[in-house]
């Protein structure tokens, strides 16, 4: 990006966008083997006894969350795959914590991953330059971490073209901007996209937040903004002053489950329909231009961690933010069970 000038209840997409489906397409892998990385260990299993008293029912675990609904609406025309969730990466406490699906728009992909927040927690790392300083999490992703790392993304716009601010360790590196678009980390691990200042405060129970722009899809609908006749003013300047590109988005359900949508091709009205499709009552737009949008899921040991791209034609390699890096993204961990 060179520049910016300015639940799971569904359906309802913008009439005006037109998205056709075709069959959902493989992800890249890659397998990375560190020099040295912790391993993790399993649960202790419940032992039984006999008595003469009626025996205690055993412990019981909750059923996996169900995939998420297809997504489907009109006029998109589904063929077979097509905005149908797959598991995706590690499963987590025993259930896939991250599912992801395909859908085509003029006959581009477009990836859509789902991410449970009941088990997964999200991190906020800056980049080794963007912003300046010292940073608890900085520049990559430890293999320290690889062993409960299920997904890595890219963050926002550069920081001062971003519109707004970002915070860590307590201290705002960029000041936060009331009514941005933000992707709020909690120190529980727990996070949502919000319009700062309504949706969500600053408060010590607050991690982490990363803004960029205004909200794309508010209230379970695009905003009026996402329909702007003059979009480069409004959600940044695309390479070559085509702004049809690569434009990424993340959201959030009526669940409070995360969403991240992907793909080339689009603009700002297709970007936020797709959202509402799969299920976004709020989304902010994130990074666009080919370059800078990246999705990647991990799976197996950190000696020989494996790891996948929501779609194979994205530019980074499959473990782009294993290493450092300069610019800022979001990872998210297994949450301890």
């Amino acid at each position: 990006m060179r520049t910016a000038h300015g639940g799971r209840g569904r359906w309802r997409i913008a009439t005006a966008v037109v998205l056709v489906l075709l069959p959902a397409c493989s992800s890249q892998s890659s397998t990375i083997k560190p020099a040295a990385a912790a391993s993790g260990g399993q649960g202790t299993p419940v032992s039984s006894t006999t008595s003469t008293t009626p025996p205690q029912a055993p412990p019981t675990t909750a059923p996996p969350p169900p995939a998420p609904p297809r997504i489907v609406a009109p006029p998109w025309t589904t063929q077979p795959g097509e905005g149908v969730w797959a598991p995706a990466g590690r499963t987590v406490q025993g259930a896939p914590a991250v599912y992801v699906t395909t859908v085509h728009q003029s006959g581009h992909p477009v990836g859509v991953a789902w991410m449970d927040t009941g088990r997964l927690r999200f991190a906020l790392y800056a980049g080794t330059t963007q912003p300046a300083g010292h940073w608890s999490n900085d520049g990559a992703v430890p293999p320290t971490l690889w062993g409960s790392l299920v997904a890595t993304m890219n963050s926002g716009f550069r920081l001062n073209q971003s519109m707004g601010g970002f915070y860590l360790d307590g201290t705002a590196a960029v000041p936060l901007r009331n009514g941005g678009a933000s992707f709020v980390v909690y120190r529980d691990g727990s996070a949502t996209v919000a319009e700062w200042g309504r949706d969500a405060t600053l408060s010590p129970a607050v991690a982490a937040v990363r803004q960029n722009l205004d909200l794309l899809v508010d209230h379970g609908a695009p905003t009026p903004a996402a329909a702007d006749p003059n979009p480069s003013r409004v959600w940044g300047a695309p390479y070559h002053g085509n702004v049809v590109t690569w434009r990424s988005a993340l959201g959030v359900d009526r669940q409070g489950d995360v969403l991240y949508v992907a793909g080339p091709a689009l603009l700002p009205p297709t970007l936020a329909a797709i959202m509402v499709a799969a299920g976004a009552t709020r989304a902010m737009e994130l990074d666009i231009n080919p370059l800078w949008d990246n999705f990647d899921y991990f799976q197996g040991p950190p000696t020989a961690l494996k790891s996948s791209q929501l779609l194979p034609i994205m530019q980074f390699p499959a473990d782009h933010f294993l290493h450092p890096y300069w610019r800022d993204f979001i990872a998210a961990f297994a949450r301890p069970g």
